[in-house]
């Protein structure tokens, strides 16, 4: 019996191994050139494939010597600059295309795109540590056409300065989504240089069908300078009309921790919307700078249309132009074809913004077609026009807490804004510090917003009554918009159910705090009795005043080691320098 199932294990290990060694197999590493290297057996970048063969379908599926699934294609820069077009044929799907160790293969394509994927449903395909410096104009450095995912593009860098019609560098064309929705796409930690005509990451919806749909698409720490756009989701004209009637929006994006430095247009742009799921839709921890040009046309920095529960937050926008009467910092917009779709439920919370302007109207933030939408903790500096504004009649319900606008013209505006009927916009705890023109302008028949806790300082005039809470007093600001300590914000808002320190919460973007203040930094500050002393640093020492008779009993036995009566200053010494301290605080 013993014998028996010996040999059974012994058998079930030799067959365990024997798949082990076939899955060993099949994970095969092929090294690829532009040209053939050597014999061209492609164990090396010295013996590369040349670039035809990752090209031929024949050289796709299951076996020894074809790329298949857990496969990855090393490039080699050994002959030369890849330039013809790298297609994945139809049946090659799951593997990784990567720059073999210590090589940096160079992609400059004069016609085409420079790494296509023109067939359906391709998935588990890894893009990493790729340089692409040309491709056609018009074309894309990396295009898939109706992928499923997942998709993964990384430590890749885009250079393309000659590009004189719009043109891609990450391009998603969605057809007919017969393969089936566009999901579970990372493209982080990639490079973007680019010229005003190319765009970084595009997704476009081309079509009718209900497959069609992009969602799980997570786009984070990549740098973009130069570019059209950084990251866009279009739509076609038939797209237009079907996506919203079908309530195909895409749904889970994120678009976090990117720096976008110097776009033509939109840095964002959800021409298709984003709505939120099984998961989280958000646009935060982004860095961007100048979005636009005083020659260009409807220009917002963060463009977003027909959004619903996303977070758009703790981003930094610093410079918006245009030509036209847009210029937003952030805006929360309507579908691009029906305005019955309108933006919904989203969170804007603690954006920093500054530098909106625009040829008739600069904004940092506006809802131009929304509902229900939280704007809080906001710091928003220097428009040609409005702070933030409520900008359509379709919208109700909108509330602004707790944000600081200074140096613009009007803080709060409100132009056909919410005057469809209850709930009207709610306002509080918000500065509006600097204002050449209004406060609160309210005009076409908007209705007067409720509002309390607002504090006003150096601005023109107010179209409302203000309440009897508000403050006219100068906020005292750091220039990042922080409060001193002598601010009159401090504790003068209302409970909205934010976190607060003191005996109320502040009013502004930024609650007051005392993490500059400490018991070493030469000042009395906090609950402090003296200069770094008392409250809650230690105790002030003072100095004992000497008579005659605590005199004398200083002197007794003056001589005597460890007399703490006699060591005054507590040196552990009793000699003349305990004398000197005695007589320099001698009182009468």
């Amino acid at each position: 019996m013993k014998k028996t199932i010996k040999i059974f294990f012994l058998t079930l290990l030799v067959f365990c191994g024997v798949i082990l060694k076939r899955d060993n197999v099949l994970a095969e590493d092929f090294y690829v050139g532009f040209g053939q290297g050597g014999d061209g057996s492609g164990i090396s970048c010295e013996t590369a494939k040349p670039y035809e063969f990752f090209n031929d379908n024949s050289n796709c599926g299951t076996g020894d010597g074809k790329i298949s699934s857990g496969d990855t294609v090393f490039l080699c820069d050994d002959t030369g600059e890849f330039t013809e077009t790298l297609v994945t044929p139809y049946s090659c799907n799951g593997f990784t295309i990567k720059s073999a160790l210590g090589e940096t293969p160079l992609f400059d394509v004069a016609l085409g795109n420079a790494l296509n994927f023109p067939n359906i449903g391709k998935s588990n395909i890894v893009i990493d540590g790729l340089t692409f410096s040309g491709w056609e104009d018009g074309k894309s450095a990396i295009y898939f056409v109706d992928a499923v995912g997942p998709i993964e593009i990384k430590n890749s860098k885009f250079t393309k300065s000659d590009a004189e019609i719009a043109s891609y560098a990450v391009n998603f064309y969605i057809e007919d989504g017969a393969g089936g929705a566009v999901g579970n796409v990372d493209i982080h930690d990639n490079e973007f240089f680019l010229n005003s005509k190319v765009e970084g990451i595009r997704m476009g919806i081309f079509t009718s069908s209900t497959m069609a749909r992009v969602h799980d698409v997570n786009v984070h720490h990549n740098k973009f300078s130069n570019v059209d756009k950084a990251f866009r989701f279009f739509m076609s004209t038939e797209a237009q009309s079907w996506v919203p009637a079908q309530g195909l929006r895409p749904y889970n994006i994120k678009f976090d921790d990117n720096e976008v430095h110097t776009s033509n247009a939109a840095a964002v742009g959800t021409a298709a919307g984003i709505t939120e799921i099984s998961g989280t839709s958000s646009v935060s921890r982004n860095i961007i700078t100048d979005c636009g040009s005083p020659d260009q046309i409807r220009v917002n920095c963060l463009q977003l249309h027909w959004v619903d529960g996303v977070d758009i937050v703790d981003n930094v926008i610093n410079g918006v132009d245009t030509a036209t009467c847009d210029g937003d910092g952030i805006i929360l917009d309507w579908t691009i074809s029906n305005d019955a779709y309108i933006s919904t439920n989203n969170n804007v919370l603690r954006n920093r913004i500054s530098n909106a302007n625009a040829l008739c109207g600069g904004r940092c933030i506006s809802i131009f077609k929304g509902s229900g939408n939280l704007v809080a903790n906001n710091f928003c500096n220097g428009t040609s026009a409005d702070g933030l504004k409520i900008g359509s009649n379709e919208g109700a319900g909108n509330i602004f807490y707790n944000n600081t606008v200074t140096d613009v013209v009007n803080c709060f505006s409100l132009s056909d804004g919410d005057n469809i009927g209850v709930p009207e916009s709610i306002w509080k705890n918000n500065i509006c510090s600097q204002a050449t023109g209004y406060g609160f302008k309210v005009i076409n028949n908007s209705i007067v917003p409720t509002e309390s806790h607002n504090l006003f300082y150096d601005i023109g005039l107010n179209d409302i009554v203000l309440d009897g809470s508000d403050l006219i007093h100068d906020p005292k600001l750091f220039p990042d918009g922080t409060l001193e300590s002598d601010s009159p914000a401090i504790d003068a808002g209302t409970d909205v159910g934010f976190l607060y320190s003191g005996n109320a919460p502040d009013i502004g973007a930024f609650e007051y705090t005392s993490e500059n203040e400490s018991c070493s930094d030469n000042i009395q500050n906090q609950d402090e009795t003296g200069i770094d002393c008392g409250g809650v640093c230690e105790a002030c020492v003072v100095p004992i005043t000497y008579g005659l008779s605590n005199f004398i009993s200083a002197i007794t036995n003056w001589l005597g080691i460890g007399n703490e009566t006699s060591d005054v200053n507590s040196d552990g010494v009793v000699n003349t320098r305990d004398l000197g301290v005695v007589m320099s605080n001698w009182g009468n």
